[in-house]
């Protein structure tokens, strides 16, 4: 330390010093940046008067400029700057300047980074009490989600049977697909909760009974004013209201329609430059081609994928459509239709053209664009199985729920999608660093795509949910959290012996769940009960 610091240290106010000796951070640090800067700046005339004494009645530390005093508690982590706030009036008033958190949300938010903390406006338009109370938020929903002795706050959430819903990227609102055909949205952050419409009934209020929704949402197109902007794609099923009675076959039977629809939803704002609620703009519409049961839907970019079968006859294919070509062409739009899966429960579509889907024994990887585009509906004996580019070993479940893959998460160097294989959680890690894909029919577990153990679990598992960071898992009787991490280099290899699992902490909850989602950067948790009749809001943030 330099002797300016040493001077610095020894030349304030003895109960300031009283105050900040018990604190986590030592003042040693504050000095040391002070004198730093001091150097740095040029402005030794400021300096020597105030370490040579001149003016015996400054109180040190705390007669520094604002501005200087900022720039010092720059340099801390926020852990410090919290502790430097308990001391004094003045250093009070300096941690709650808005460049002081600036600095500190800017080198915790990194785009490029999964787990970062997310922004739903530009960060200029925040207030420095708006910035820290954002972070805090994130950080005590961390250490909530670590500690043995911390439990969620619960809320009761009042839906009608909602077909559909999903948490937007930062946790605070709500989309909700409603059985009247039309997507709502929820702002949780309010203190009364109320379902406001965002997408109105595609079937222009015909007499239409919805039987089915799909969601997925994409966060990968960027807003050009970086405010929170991302697309839904809907598919929606539905039916003649009443059914007609076959007496043949003895089943309710009615003519479906099959709609898919696209819409880039944008955030709202107050002549305050408030976040005030959520407007949709419809970018695309088309029939789903045949009408036929549709197992899953992903969107990614200018493409939209979706799994249908048909049982009479019996056929199943993969279908991955360019949505912005199909809302040109109408019905006749062409498609690539990947053979040879048969019936995959899940579909992923990823970067460089690829698919991941999921059929109940194997996960495999596809590069769609090999595949011809077509217009017309392939036979049960029509083409060929396509050639995949990687295909996991035959696995084995005693339940249904590992045949459900994750939504894939992006980073720069990585691909991550989670999935359940016989009460065993692992994540399939693709490396992006390596290229596209991997040569035909290479093994899952090589160096480009592999898959990472989590964690076994004795539970019989109702509901998984997965983030980049953090897990929760709804089980009988019993939430299990699990929190893991990941390396900073490319290609974790599942040979080192060293799981990225970091924690696992189980409390009871008595309550039966049928749906779980959640936002890893909030800690907050979304609990749907039997039927999808009760649902619940679980809060690990401290703060609201």
């Amino acid at each position: 330390m330099t002797r300016g610091s040493e001077q610095i240290i020894d030349s304030l106010n003895p109960y300031i010093l009283r105050e900040l000796r018990p604190l986590n951070r030592p003042l040693l640090e504050v000095g040391r940046v002070a004198s730093a800067l001091v150097e740095k700046c040029n402005a030794w005339a400021s300096a020597r008067f105030y370490l040579t004494g001149y003016g015996q009645d400054l109180r040190g530390l705390t007669a520094l400029p604002l501005e200087l005093l900022t720039e010092i508690l720059k340099a801390l982590e926020w852990q410090g700057v919290l502790d430097v706030r308990q001391t004094c009036k003045r250093l009070s008033e300096a941690s709650r300047a808005r460049p002081v958190w600036v600095d500190i949300v800017n080198r915790h938010m990194q785009p490029a980074d999964p787990g970062a903390l997310p922004l739903e406006r530009p960060i200029a338009m925040y207030a420095a009490e708006e910035l820290e109370h954002v972070f805090l938020r994130w950080k005590s929903s961390e250490i909530a989600w670590t500690a043995e002795d911390r439990f969620p706050r619960e809320r009761d959430l009042k839906i009608e049977k909602p077909l559909r819903m999903c948490l937007v990227k930062g946790g605070r609102w709500l989309l909700i697909a409603t059985p009247a055909g039309t997507l709502d949205y929820m702002d949780l952050d309010a203190l009364v909760l109320v379902q406001v419409p965002l997408i109105p009934n595609p079937f222009n209020g015909e007499d239409k009974f919805i039987m089915q929704v799909k969601m997925s949402t994409d966060y990968s197109q960027t807003s050009p004013t970086d405010l929170l902007m991302f697309n839904v794609a809907l598919a929606t099923t539905a039916t003649v209201s009443p059914p007609t009675y076959d007496a043949a076959t003895l089943v309710l039977r009615s003519p479906t329609v099959h709609l898919l629809q696209v819409w880039r939803i944008s955030l709202v704002l107050d002549h305050h430059q408030h976040a005030t609620g959520l407007s949709a703009e419809r970018l695309a519409s088309f029939p789903q081609e045949p009408p036929v049961l549709l197992l899953s839907l992903s969107l990614l970019g200018s493409h939209i994928a979706y799994c249908w079968v048909r049982f009479d006859p019996l056929l199943s294919f993969p279908v991955v459509v360019d949505w912005t070509r199909a809302q040109e062409l109408g019905a006749n739009y062409p498609k690539h239709m990947i053979s040879g899966v048969w019936c995959p429960k899940s579909i992923r579509l990823l970067p460089g053209h690829r698919v991941c889907l999921n059929d109940g024994l194997h996960l495999t990887i596809f590069d769609y664009l090999q595949v011809p585009e077509r217009t017309t509906w392939p036979s049960r004996f029509d083409p060929m199985p396509a050639e995949p580019l990687c295909t996991s070993q035959e696995m084995e479940s005693d339940n249904d729920h590992w045949k459900t893959l994750s939504e894939p998460i992006f980073s720069p160097s990585s691909t991550y999608m989670f999935f359940l294989n016989c009460r065993t959680f692992y994540a399939l890690v693709i490396d992006e660093a390596s290229g596209s894909g991997n040569p035909a029919h290479s093994e899952l577990g090589g160096n480009q795509t592999h898959t990472v153990k989590l964690t076994d679990t004795k539970h019989m598992i109702m509901v998984p949910s997965f983030g980049y960071n953090q897990a929760v898992i709804s089980a009988y009787r019993a939430l299990i959290l699990l929190r893991y991490s990941w390396p900073q280099k490319t290609n974790p290899s599942p040979e080192s012996g060293d799981p990225p699992l970091v924690l696992r902490k189980e409390f009871p909850f008595y309550n039966q769940c049928r749906g779980v989602i959640f936002d890893e950067h909030c800690g907050r948790v979304v609990l749907s009960g039997e039927y999808y009749k009760t649902h619940l809001i679980l809060d690990f943030s401290t703060l609201m």
